[in-house]
């Protein structure tokens, strides 16, 4: 399954598949490496829900500079920090907080300022999973590490 988004200042009109993207996240590292990456730009950044372990266990570092030595890799084991933090493999806020953080979209304050704001009206009827997904937000920022050279 494929997945896209577009992050502007202004609005955007368009609304096909993107062919040449500047990042691409990869939720499964057993997909098809080469396949997740058809069409990255040159020096584009991937960043992986994988653990270091299953990482270098994988080999992904050599799939992906096979395709470009170039490309920016950053990893996240989203479904740790989910299962600590919630008790379930949920790893969209922390894979969410990771993209955020190599991509500097915003300050790590205001991210943490609305993440928390939009984390607690989502869950206004579940306060039992607030402080989780609040801690998986903050972890996952922190926690993304890149795994190769500039």
């Amino acid at each position: 399954m494929r997945a896209y988004n577009r992050i502007a200042d202004t609005k955007i009109r368009m609304n096909h598949n993107i062919y040449s993207p500047d990042i691409v996240v990869i939720l499964d590292p057993s997909l098809d490496i080469l396949e997740c990456l058809s069409g990255i730009k040159e020096n584009g950044i991937v960043l992986i829900n994988v653990s270091k372990e299953n990482f270098n266990k994988l080999n992904l570092e050599e799939k992906i500079h096979n395709i470009d030595p170039n490309i920016k890799i950053y990893i996240i084991d989203g479904d740790k920090i989910s299962q600590d933090e919630l008790g379930r493999i949920y790893p969209n806020i922390p894979i969410m907080s990771a993209l955020i953080n190599i991509s500097q979209l915003i300050t790590k304050e205001k991210y943490f300022e609305l993440g928390e704001m939009v984390i607690k009206d989502a869950f206004s009827q579940k306060e039992n999973v607030i402080e989780g997904n609040i801690n998986a937000l903050i972890r996952a920022f922190n926690e993304v590490k890149k795994v190769n050279n500039d």
